[in-house]
């Protein structure tokens, strides 16, 4: 038999008893896989908040639907539900950013026609870098065009 020849049914049944094992044993690592980003993801304090702020966004819009355009006045408008079964948001409070503070809320104007929804970052000021940037639905906004 020359090394071109097809492989012994012996040496088949081996490749296929490792590719099972192979199949078997990674399986689950694979499932588990993107739980393990995804609670990597949720443990950064500025992905969380970026995550707030777009949520709080959201709900900011949706309260302007379901009020014939009407933004609400501040965030805790938010915890009144629309109607029976629909809430703007999920929970009875609002949430706080990572920092334990407040997000912070404008309703749009003539000279700015988007509401913006922001949190001040992980030193409270305005400005910063890192993880002491502002995150703000303007910013993200520009990022996602």
């Amino acid at each position: 038999m020359s090394s071109g020849d097809a492989a012994t049914p012996e040496a088949r049944s081996h490749r296929r008893l490792f590719v099972l094992v192979v199949v078997v044993a990674g399986t689950p690592v694979l499932l588990c896989l993107p739980n393990a980003v995804s609670a990597v993801l949720r443990s950064s304090p500025v992905i969380r908040a970026e995550s707030d702020v777009v949520q709080l966004w959201v709900a900011v819009n949706d309260y302007a639907v379901t009020h014939d355009g009407a933004y609400p006045s501040s965030l805790e408008q938010l915890l009144t539900p629309a109607a029976p079964g629909h809430y703007y948001l999920d929970g009875e409070v609002l949430p706080k950013d990572p920092w334990n503070r407040e997000y912070h809320y404008t309703v749009p104007t003539a000279t700015h026609p988007r509401p913006r929804v922001w949190s001040y970052g992980a030193d409270g000021a305005p400005g910063g870098t890192g993880h002491d940037a502002d995150i703000d639905s303007d910013k993200l906004w520009e990022v996602k065009r």
